[in-house]
């Protein structure tokens, strides 16, 4: 019987928890975190064959016909740290958030209300993080902990192989708890003991030495051409590092904030250089209000359900959400951009951004407004493109870099 400890720490903070939100460290999540990432590179490594996914899925992690190969423990809890009297990260002015999203001329078109700064860190948190505080506890950044696996049976060697592809990507590129595809929960590997397959690779020390394994380990090449049917890697997958490294953790996550706010606020403004985006996002009007826009929000494209909130009059803002009609009831669209931050050696942190794109909607699917089910429409080419946009903005700033397969 195989198994062995992987020694982990937190690189920030992590909304991990059961039903009542509290947080601990928990073998359920583990094991949802592993089997997400293990569609997301059999996926690639089976063309898109979901037949082939479902049957490793249940003879890694079982199902109600079989029980499980794996056996995930999680060992060592970190102590959580209760919210409501914190707070993440400073609140920034536009002046700064232009200067972090490399545009400073940009300032004063990223002013939203007079002595309202904006908080890239409660921006990637919302949910967890409301009214300026915490809302729920937490593992906290730097927290060491661990967890084991154990093979109760042998499996094939190609499963093995994908699992431990599967491990690394999460590892590497993922996260853990609420907010996790936002940068939260991010994980560091610091070791494993015990019997585990002599072709894992160590934790990477240098930037180097993670570009090499994500070159290695990703399934970039076997993936098809076309998009997935279901967010996992392709040969439209595209990874991304920071260009700067930091000392701290937050201060690498709260750049990634900070871009995101920058780009998603300035985009189609009245005076976008790019005619085509002109007016479409910037001063949305909801269908509720007078002389409302045709069809909806490009940033449709960053995930749904989507809160969008307009300008009535010179200070009043009013809210809608933008879903889009499931057959199975949960208007949610996971975004297609998955953030992290990863450190290496003693204090080098930097944000790493994952892009696995994939049919964003079904065919039949459309977009609507929540109290206008009435006007609804299929995803545009705008939408399914803004987070490339996003990416290319950020690239041509020289703010990220692309890692090639």
């Amino acid at each position: 019987m195989e198994r062995a400890i992987f020694r982990v720490q937190l690189v920030t903070p992590c909304f991990l928890g059961g039903a009542v939100k509290q947080a601990e460290w928990r073998a359920a999540s583990l094991r949802g975190q592993l089997r997400w990432w293990y569609r997301a590179v059999a996926g690639a490594v089976y063309a898109g064959d979901l037949a082939r996914v479902r049957e490793g899925e249940e003879r890694i992690f079982g199902s109600t016909r079989r029980s499980a190969a794996l056996r995930v423990r999680a060992l060592n809890p970190p102590v959580a740290l209760e919210g409501n009297a914190q707070s993440f990260g400073d609140p920034r002015s536009e002046k700064q958030l232009a200067e972090i999203w490399g545009d400073p001329e940009a300032a004063a078109r990223l002013r939203l209300r007079e002595g309202y700064p904006s908080r890239p860190l409660h921006y990637l948190g919302y949910g967890p993080v409301a009214g300026g505080k915490v809302e729920r506890s937490y593992l906290p950044a730097k927290a060491e902990t661990c967890f084991e696996l154990q093979w109760s049976r042998p499996v094939e060697e190609e499963l093995r192989r994908l699992f431990d592809r599967a491990l690394w990507a999460w590892l590497h590129l993922g996260g853990l708890g609420a907010r996790n595809r936002k940068g939260f929960g991010s994980l560091r590997l610091l070791g494993i003991e015990g019997s585990w397959t002599s072709g894992f690779p160590p934790p990477p020390q240098t930037r180097d030495a993670l570009i090499q394994q994500i070159r290695e380990m990703l399934p970039w090449k076997e993936g098809n051409s076309g998009l997935p049917r279901w967010t996992c890697f392709s040969s439209r997958s595209r990874i991304y590092l920071g260009r700067d490294d930091h000392d701290f953790g937050m201060d690498a996550m709260e750049k990634i904030g900070a871009w995101l706010i920058g780009f998603r606020r300035r985009y189609g403004s009245p005076s976008d250089e790019r005619a085509a985006l002109r007016n479409r996002d910037y001063a949305w009007a909801s269908p509720k209000g007078k002389d409302p826009r045709g069809g909806f929000p490009d940033r449709v494209g960053f995930g749904l359900p989507l809160p969008f909130k307009r300008k009535i009059g010179k200070s009043a803002f009013e809210g809608e959400t933008l879903l889009w009609d499931a057959p199975d009831g949960d208007p949610r669209r996971a975004s297609p951009l998955l953030l992290h931050v990863a450190r290496l050696g003693k204090n080098t942190f930097f944000p790493v951004l994952s892009y696995l794109p994939a049919d964003f909607l079904p065919e039949e699917g459309k977009v609507y407004f929540e109290d206008e089910t009435a006007k609804s429409s299929p995803p545009t080419p705008e939408q399914l493109a803004i987070v490339q946009s996003f990416l290319d903005d950020l690239t041509s700033k020289g703010l990220i870099q692309q890692v090639a397969p």
